[in-house]
Formats: C-alpha cells, structure tokens, sequence
C-alpha cells in the first residue's frame, strides 16, 4: 500500500472511530503505532551514544499520549481525531 492510499484508508479508519467504530480503531492501532514507530526512530537515530530512551518507550508513551489526553497537560482540553 503506498503513502497516499495508506493516508485515506487511517483518515476512513478514525472517522469510522470517531464515529463509534471499535473494529476501525483496531485496525489503526497497528497503524498509528508503526508509524510512531518510524518517527521514533528517526528522532532517536539523532540522540547521542549511550542515551537511555528506547524507541519502544518513546512510541509507547506517545501512544498512551494520542489515547489518553488527560495524561498530557498541553493537550487538557483536546480529544485526538475529533471532528
């Protein structure tokens, strides 16, 4: 699947979510994270030797960021992937 059909199938995937559908928000997790993921790793690809973060850590705390905004004081008052 290339970028662009990938970008409409997880924009169809999180209205179908924002609109109630679990099965949709099953099918982006795995989407979100590998992407978390990539962007992870490019980040940390630029950190000095000898760092302890890992990109496992990093994509997971990002995740637990995008699910749960309450945990992330600069996002409060915002709900990820609301219309």
């Amino acid at each position: 699947m290339d970028f662009a059909t990938m970008s409409v199938h997880s924009l169809a995937l999180m209205i179908a979510w924002n609109h109630g559908d679990q099965a949709a928000l099953e099918c982006l997790t795995p989407l979100v994270q590998g992407e978390l993921h990539r962007l992870a790793k490019g980040y940390m690809a630029g950190e000095r030797k000898g760092h302890l973060l890992q990109t496992t850590a990093l994509v997971n705390e990002s995740y637990l960021r995008l699910r749960n905004p309450l945990r992330n004081p600069s996002r409060k008052f915002q709900t990820p992937f609301k219309t």
